[in-house]
């Protein structure tokens, strides 16, 4: 697999989180319970072409745990964790069980969307092959992340938009998005909001080709590089 681009971060620190959806690998974490959620549209089963999405791919719902294997090919670990194959302690090489070593990879690419029961969006190409991916996470209406910052709606987060090397540029990300807007509206909530490093600016244009705005502009001259990652949002119609 060619090298991978995250173009939003994947674990923001104020993320919601469900207890009873933690694997087994991942730690204890100290979470509080999620507002009660609507019921999400019908898990979709097999790909269906959107409108937003370019010629020869179709974005559906993940299905898990036959998907896990699909994901983790195409994500990157968003959390350390020692895998079958790799150096181990004294430069060792680590051999697991096929049951652990699914489980290490899972919990490292995909412990965050199935602790807080994200909808995981997949991109798929006219063979069936996963080539794009993103969390859509409902959040309460409350505080943003930082003191003074206005108050936020009730939302949905989107995270861990991923896309193959080889179908970027072909407006992937885009319907991924646009998908997760319609996730969004399905589930009642007035915005979208997203992370991206300050860095990121491939990511960045993207965002603000769709209509995303810095959600926390700084009232100083103070550079981006300062303020780290940069919270985006974008109210839905």
């Amino acid at each position: 697999m060619a090298a991978l681009l995250p173009l939003c971060l994947a674990f923001p620190s104020w993320a919601p989180a469900h207890p009873s959806l933690i694997l087994p690998l991942l730690p204890p974490l100290a979470c509080t319970r999620p507002p009660p959620r609507r019921a999400p549209p019908p898990l979709l089963s097999t790909p269906r072409p959107s409108p937003a999405a370019p010629r020869g791919i179709a974005i559906r719902r993940a299905a898990f745990p036959a998907d896990f294997e699909a994901v983790c090919r195409v994500r990157a670990p968003s959390a350390f964790v020692v895998e079958d194959g790799t150096a181990g302690f004294l430069g060792r090489r680590v051999s697991l069980p096929p049951e652990e070593a699914l489980a290490r990879r899972v919990s490292a690419r995909l412990g965050g969307a199935l602790r807080d029961n994200a909808t995981v969006l997949l991109a798929v190409d006219g063979e069936g092959g996963v080539v794009g991916t993103a969390d859509v996470v409902e959040l309460p209406a409350g505080a943003s992340r930082r003191a003074f910052a206005p108050p936020l709606p009730r939302r949905c987060l989107v995270r861990n938009v991923w896309v193959c090397a080889e179908v970027r540029r072909r407006g992937v990300a885009s319907a991924l998005m646009r998908e997760a807007e319609g996730e969004a509206r399905a589930r009642g909530a007035e915005m979208v909001t997203l992370e991206v490093n300050w860095d990121n600016a491939p990511a960045r244009r993207l965002y603000e080709r769709l209509g995303y705005e810095d959600l926390e502009p700084s009232q100083l001259p103070i550079p981006f590089w300062m303020r780290g990652a940069l919270l985006l949002g974008k109210r839905l119609s």
